[in-house]
């Protein structure tokens, strides 16, 4: 099933994006530095596990967008002028009541205005796709990730004003990224945790996978803590100058050094995926992890529980039988503590015959069989 696309003129106002402030210049140049190797606007994402059956809607919605045509930065002035008359268009229809030939022209304008929003709109959905990659892995699927990053799409086209000279590719990187990394602080954790903590986990899972990239071995968080921005630049430049001359750092380093690698653990810590219990394992024997980690020496202990529950009620409707009785059928059945015991043992024990001790039985059994005592048994076997 294709991602469905939302129509150009839905508001995200009240949408997870509400409260963000436009980008800043800073915010922006950021982005630019972020993409500068990467062609985005004409960036065409091919998944490397397309084979896969769980990959066929995504790949079937890459066919469907990849119909739609690319544009240059002419073109997204162009359609940036004409949404912006439309917009104003639709602001004077609905404050004055206009008619005949004034009417007529705005709404045309309007119309105008919502089609270029579309094709705008359309011309970017590849963007997503490749910018919603980089979070595949974060605890939701693409197909999830990308719907997200077209409701931050949506915002851009709404948003974007083409005469402060950002190219549309970068201002849309900016919303759609940050429309992303909501949806997964919001929803990809059993625990919800604050943006800038999933931020700080997100970079230093970037961090982690790079080095383990360069060094082909598992990165240390001492050496995370050195790339993902914990520690100032002068103190970064300090301790690998230190390491390479093969000298011991001064204790203010290593203090420093040592609370950003505890830091990082933290975060990792955090950061790790929360499973349940009742999930089958990837493995053969398809085990749940309470399967697994399961103590198979000792009893159930929801077992015992309902166990001492029913012994605990079966008490009480016996209350109404003799006291001899009463004893008999719970030694003989083992209702005080799950021991059975036999005749000649109960008659041991209370020091009366056997005969006795089955006549005890007999007498008991047969007034629980009364309909005011069956009916309760029958209630607590359901």
């Amino acid at each position: 099933m294709a991602v469905k696309m939302p129509a150009i003129q839905m508001k995200t106002s009240d949408s997870a994006l509400s409260g963000l402030e436009e980008p800043d210049a800073t915010g922006l140049r950021e982005i630019e530095d972020l993409i500068g190797d990467e062609n985005l606007q004409h960036c065409n994402p091919d998944l490397p596990y397309s084979n896969k059956p769980a990959a066929d809607p995504i790949q079937k919605y890459l066919s469907e967008i990849s119909v739609f045509p690319l544009l240059s930065a002419d073109d997204e002035k162009a359609l940036a002028r004409c949404i912006r008359k439309g917009t104003r268009a639709r602001t004077k229809l609905e404050q004055n009541n206009l008619r005949n030939e004034a009417a007529e022209r705005l709404k045309s304008l309007d119309a105008q205005g919502r089609l270029a929003g579309r094709r705008l709109f359309e011309a970017n959905l590849r963007l997503v796709v490749h910018l919603a990659k980089g979070y595949d892995g974060f605890g939701l699927n693409l197909m999830d990730l990308v719907q997200e990053g077209n409701i931050g799409l949506l915002r851009a086209v709404e948003k974007f004003d083409h005469r402060k000279g950002a190219r549309f590719s970068t201002y849309a990187a900016w919303w759609i990224r940050q429309a992303i990394g909501r949806a997964v602080a919001c929803q990809a954790h059993t625990v919800r945790l604050p943006e800038h903590t999933i931020q700080a986990i997100n970079d230093i899972n970037s961090i982690r996978r790079w080095l383990e990239k360069e060094e082909h071995r598992e990165a240390g968080c001492r050496e995370i803590a050195l790339e993902v921005g914990l520690l100032s630049t002068e103190d970064v430049q300090k301790i690998k100058k230190t390491l390479a001359a093969g000298q011991p750092l001064n204790g203010y380093l290593e203090k420093r050094w040592r609370a950003a690698a505890g830091r990082v653990s933290t975060l990792m810590s955090i950061g790790r995926e929360s499973i349940s219990f009742g999930r089958t394992g990837d493995e053969e024997e398809g085990r749940s992890p309470e399967e697994e980690l399961g103590d198979g020496s000792n009893p159930d202990p929801l077992e015992i529980i309902l166990r001492g529950q029913i012994n605990k009620k079966l008490c009480e409707i016996m209350g109404a039988l003799g006291e001899k009785e009463c004893r008999v059928l719970q030694m003989r059945f083992g209702l005080v503590d799950g021991s059975e015991m036999t005749v000649d043992e109960v008659a041991q024990a209370l020091g009366i015959t056997p005969a006795h001790v089955s006549q005890l039985e007999t007498r008991a059994l047969r007034s629980l069989r009364h309909p005011d005592f069956s009916d309760l048994l029958k209630d607590l076997l359901k």
